[in-house]
């Protein structure tokens, strides 16, 4: 489940894939809490709030990571969105688990079923430490899933249960299509480039878009090694997609359509591991 909070909401995803591909137990844990905005992020040891689009903002959050530090992409971020945190840890930080979740979206590792909207969402008002401990976040509890696991990420959406989405266009390229401001064409575009460049994923290809259900928002925690390849993987993709649209041709909001992508994307790279 996801926990949303109140600017806007925020939500709490639910835990769903525990992927145990290696065995072993690793202990450098960290959250990466991606903030476009001055956003409250509750202290934490494993949260790390970080400031993404910084090269951009007139203004530097001091109580956050900035992700226009060394190697970096935050001067695109109106295009990658959270992804420049994404970025920006996989080529400046060293650890053993990598996790990224959102100023307003966080996981809940907590035990209790709460009730959830159609979107997997928990919706609360606002994620302070009493919510944190409500949705599981002593340290105990968040090592114990954690570690020994490899990727950790939400239960996926059930598109069925998407209101207003045509019965005809409740599969992932579907769905894409009747977001809104999104072209079918990016995601037909970036899965040809996976095709062609991965050839090994074309089956997962085909086999994710067809799906019903999906794993949307960019929120997971990965060991190192998949962490390091699902990059690698992501961004070379994503970088082939770059001037498919430019601000003249489209919004704001349309031009974050390689951070739309990139959700399609993460259920393929999930679909390929749980098959290899």
């Amino acid at each position: 489940m996801i926990a949303e909070n109140a600017y806007p909401n925020q939500c709490v995803l639910k835990l769903a894939f525990l992927v145990d591909k290696e065995g072993g137990s690793l202990y450098d844990i960290r959250i990466y809490i991606s903030c476009h905005q001055n956003s409250y992020v509750p202290k934490h040891p494993l949260l790390y709030p970080i400031q993404t689009g910084t090269a951009l903002s007139c203004e530097r959050y001091d109580h956050m990571l900035h992700d226009d530090i060394g190697d970096n992409i935050s001067d695109r971020n109106p295009m990658y969105c959270e992804l420049t945190a994404q970025y920006w840890a996989w080529k400046n930080e060293d650890a053993d688990y990598y996790g990224f979740m959102h100023n307003r979206r966080y996981l809940s590792f907590s035990e209790h079923s709460y009730p959830v909207d159609q979107n997997g969402y928990i919706q609360l008002g606002l994620i302070d430490e009493a919510a944190l401990e409500m949705l599981g976040y002593s340290q105990e509890s968040m090592l114990n899933i954690i570690e020994g696991n490899d990727i950790i990420t939400t239960v996926p959406v059930s598109l069925k249960r998407v209101s207003g989405l045509p019965m005809n266009k409740r599969d992932i390229l579907g769905q894409y299509a009747c977001g809104l401001q999104h072209n079918r064409s990016d995601l037909e575009i970036a899965l040809q480039y996976v095709r062609e460049m991965y050839p090994d994923y074309a089956q997962d290809v085909e086999h994710y878009v067809k799906s019903k259900s999906a794993s949307f928002y960019n929120i997971f925690i990965m060991r190192k090694r998949y962490m390091v390849e699902y990059s690698q993987w992501l961004f070379s993709i994503l970088e082939k997609l770059e001037g498919i649209h430019s601000p003249d041709d489209t919004s704001e909001y349309g031009m974050r359509y390689i951070g739309f992508v990139a959700e399609r994307l993460f259920g393929i790279f999930l679909t390929h591991q749980l098959r290899t």
